[in-house]
């Protein structure tokens, strides 16, 4: 298979290459499957539906505590032993979550709480990961890679899981994910130590980092809101319709989180940006109109475009914005916190029972997101426009070379 058109003008090594893919990619792909199936997971722990929405908010806030303490305290470690003890605990709590159901309530917390640690404590060194090791002409689709292979490894997972009524299979198969990421470690050092110390703790937050992250954090919540919509239905008729739906939503962020990538180091980050926002208010639209199974899975089609544009972007914007030695702390303030207190909105909207016509929701969420696209308006184009002609011109000169080899070529008529 010919990936030039995805790896063309790469500086990263292969085997770094390789070694961010499966570092980022494992632990992504793990979150993305807990996250779906932690209900099913934890089901037998109590009769009581309440208490395992409780344990499932104890992750959450575990998740973001440890991710913001992770971020401070990586850097006090070589990065390798940081990374491969984050891993071990993960992967260790991970193979606990077979006893959760025998060992009662008290354990069942404990365990929430540590799952949430365990993911937290080393994610925004795994984003960080990416940016330290690619520059910024490449950043973009390596992120994108970092999603689709993500999602490749969570939807076959998942799929897997439900056919065997998740239990005991899905727990191997969250060890087995989980567990990817010791192979990054034997490719590479995954030390990128003496790039950091040239700028240690320099962060440009300033307009820019605020212009990017306000959207960020606005179209977070509008993912956890929509939750509103989704409690009012009724399952007879639409439960189908949502499942299909979010399948087709998980496979358009894998694709078009790909296809993000590619247009971000092009054309800069601005552009696939504004193209997902327009498309999130086209879903909004749909979601107006949300009155059959089949409008319901269109929603999520265009949901999962949007989400794949902007998701890729993002991890390569926080990157643009911090210099190595402070990315942690960006990721772990600029990314991670947002999308987990928009995940949270939504476990308490769904738990309280609330719910909201989607008429009046997708002129409420609209509005926002025109309130979130201005800032991007303004902001800073984060890719040097010097690198994306420097590009430009490299594709230009390879094609003129290719004609030119073709030409010399003997006719062979």
């Amino acid at each position: 298979m010919n990936l030039g058109f995805l790896t063309g003008g790469f500086r990263i090594p292969s085997r770094r290459l390789l070694a961010v893919i499966l570092l980022s990619s494992s632990t992504l792909a793990w979150f993305l499957v807990f996250f779906v199936a932690f209900n099913n997971i934890f089901s037998n722990v109590s009769n009581n539906t309440d208490v395992v929405f409780v344990g499932y908010f104890v992750f959450l806030g575990f998740l973001i505590l440890s991710a913001v303490g992770g971020s401070f305290l990586s850097t006090r470690f070589k990065q390798r032993n940081f990374l491969f003890f984050w891993m071990v605990f993960g992967l260790l709590v991970t193979a606990f979550m077979v006893f959760s159901q025998y060992l009662g309530l008290i354990f069942f917390f404990m365990i929430s709480m540590l799952l949430g640690f365990s993911v937290g404590l080393g994610f925004p060194s795994a984003l960080a990961f990416i940016s330290d090791s690619t520059v910024i002409e490449e950043r973009a689709r390596v992120s994108g890679i970092v999603i689709f292979m993500a999602f490749l490894i969570a939807i076959p997972v998942s799929a897997v899981a439900l056919a065997f009524s998740f239990g005991l299979t899905l727990v191997i198969l969250l060890c087995a994910v989980r567990a990817i990421g010791f192979f990054a470690l034997s490719l590479d050092s995954c030390d990128t130590k003496t790039i950091k110390e040239q700028s240690k703790g320099n962060i440009r937050v300033g307009k820019d980092f605020i212009s990017y992250l306000f959207p960020w954090l606005l179209f977070s919540l509008t993912g956890g809101v929509i939750s509103l919509v989704w409690s009012g239905l009724p399952q007879s008729i639409f439960g189908n319709a949502i499942t299909i739906g979010t399948e087709l939503h998980f496979l358009g962020w894998a694709i078009f989180g790909l296809l993000s990538g590619l247009m971000a180091d092009r054309f800069g980050r601005k552009q696939p940006i504004i193209i997902g926002l327009a498309l999130l208010g086209v879903s909004f639209a749909i979601l107006g109109l949300v009155t059959t199974p089949l409008s319901v899975i269109i929603y999520f089609v265009f949901s999962g475009v949007a989400w794949g544009f902007l998701f890729t972007v993002y991890i390569a914007v926080l990157g643009d914005l911090a210099f190595p030695g402070s990315r942690e702390r960006v990721y772990a303030f600029g990314g991670i916190v947002p999308l987990i207190v928009g995940l949270s909105f939504s476990a308490i909207s769904v738990e309280a029972g609330f719910s909201a016509p989607a008429a009046t929701l997708s002129s409420v969420l609209s509005i926002l997101l025109f309130v979130s696209i201005l800032p991007i308006l303004r902001a800073s184009e984060t890719l040097p426009k010097k690198k994306m002609r420097s590009r430009q011109m490299k594709e230009h000169l390879d094609k003129v070379g290719e004609l030119v080899e073709e030409f010399k070529k003997p006719d062979s008529s």
